[in-house]
């Protein structure tokens, strides 16, 4: 397997990620009949939150060890070839300004 270290390519590939997450979010609150109001707060909240599981940001154990996931992109389907950065995914960070940006708040 060739790992490429590409900050900029991997950077977009999160930030599509991290967009997935928040328009499924939207998607199921909708359906769920959340009310209008509610579901910028929400959506921001839990993406946020499962961006925080993603990035290894939130503290998770197994048998007493560290759980540190390491978000990756595989750049064909036979996944010979993956894009990563060397810190890691940072989605987090980014979820509040995407959603706020999605529902026009500033």
């Amino acid at each position: 397997m060739k790992i490429t270290i590409d900050e900029k390519q991997y950077e977009k590939l999160q930030a599509r990620v991290m967009d997935e997450i928040i328009e499924t979010i939207v998607s199921e609150l909708q359906s769920a009949g959340v009310e209008e109001e509610k579901i910028c707060e929400l959506t921001a909240d839990l993406s946020f939150s499962i961006g925080t599981i993603i990035d290894a940001s939130r503290v998770m154990e197994l048998d007493g060890k560290p759980v540190l996931p390491f978000l990756t992109f595989a750049t064909n389907e036979d996944r010979s070839e993956i894009i990563a950065n060397e810190d890691g995914s940072y989605m987090h960070d980014d979820a509040y300004g995407k959603v706020y940006a999605l529902f026009g708040k500033d």
